[in-house]
């Protein structure tokens, strides 16, 4: 058995209707032994059999377009986003970046601070249904942030998107 997990952005969306999205997700890949997000995280886990893979990765990027992939920036450069959206506001970034997103895609935020949490908000990122796409859609969202707000905000080459554990059983 492996165990990846995602860091998403919007929990909020996920735990709605007690995690209506990850139960259809799930049911999308039966072979998928677990998919669940992690108390107090920011977190989404997936646990299935390593010929899961495929599942696993296809999953993933249905979570990631309900919930979003967080900015692959630096800590400096997310203190500096985070430093923006505070003076500017999350809906102004938003209304910024309005006509980037094509139908089913968002900026994704999480507004909230969450003491006692492994990972607190804020948190922002992108919601769209391939890392090609978020890619592209991020790299859209930076260059739009740094000519509105004079900032010099860069994404970082390859972002940290999963973590895959050891096998938990042998």
């Amino acid at each position: 058995m492996v165990c990846v997990k995602l860091l998403i952005v919007d929990v909020d969306g996920v735990l709605a209707n007690n995690g209506e999205v990850l139960r259809e997700i799930k049911k999308k890949y039966p072979n998928i032994a677990q998919l669940f997000h992690f108390r107090k995280s920011h977190h989404v886990h997936f646990v299935g059999p390593a010929t899961t893979q495929i599942d696993i990765v296809n999953a993933s990027n249905d979570v990631y377009h309900a919930a979003g992939e967080p900015f692959a920036l630096t800590a400096e450069h997310a203190t500096i986003f985070v430093s923006l959206v505070m003076t500017h506001t999350s809906d102004a970034i938003e209304k910024l970046l309005e006509g980037i997103f094509r139908e089913t895609e968002k900026f994704a935020r999480d507004d909230k601070l969450r003491p006692g949490w492994r990972v607190s908000g804020p948190m922002y990122g992108v919601c769209a249904s391939t890392p090609e796409r978020r890619r592209e859609l991020m790299e859209l969202c930076i260059a739009k942030i740094n000519m509105a707000y004079d900032v010099k905000l860069v994404l970082m080459a390859e972002p940290f998107r999963v973590h895959i554990g050891v096998p938990m059983f042998s």
